[in-house]
């Protein structure tokens, strides 16, 4: 009976902490970690983001991107062009562009005469690209989220 028990209790703790496999419901797969697009019906000011991305799943964060690939891929995630938050930011203007995550700022994809004074980076989906914009950090826009799978 005490194996019984084990394997019951082993189980129990097994589906209460499971790791994370595939990506949830709502959230697609690339490269190892999952993606989360908010639609443009759930839309923050960026300092409400990473709250949101926390509140989905712990440990999710706004998204570092590292590839025209990366950037491709997180745009075809929206449904229709949109200006979607990403997780590019600076402190002040003196201050460099620093990923959300802590990963080094190894790629970058500014629109024309871009950026400018502003402190916060979105994905601006066109029809043909996906150049980002800096904006001021209080403006309301969908939001994407990662996670290490």
């Amino acid at each position: 009976m005490a194996p019984l028990l084990l394997t019951l209790l082993l189980a129990a703790v097994a589906s209460a902490h499971p790791a994370l496999t595939g990506c949830p419901e709502g959230w697609s797969e690339y490269q190892g970690k999952c993606y989360f697009w908010s639609t443009v019906s759930t839309q923050l000011a960026y300092a409400g983001v990473p709250a949101a991305c926390e509140a989905l799943l712990p440990g999710a964060v706004p998204p570092s991107i590292h590839s025209d690939e990366q950037n491709t891929f997180l745009a075809s995630l929206q449904t229709k062009p949109w200006a979607t938050w990403i997780g590019l930011t600076k402190a002040n203007s003196q201050a460099e562009f620093a990923w959300a995550d802590g990963s080094p700022v190894d790629y970058l994809r500014w629109d024309d005469r871009q950026p400018e004074t502003e402190h916060c980076a979105y994905v601006a989906r066109t029809l043909d690209d996906e150049r980002w914009n800096s904006y001021h950090c209080t403006g309301i826009f969908p939001y994407f989220c990662q996670i290490d799978m």
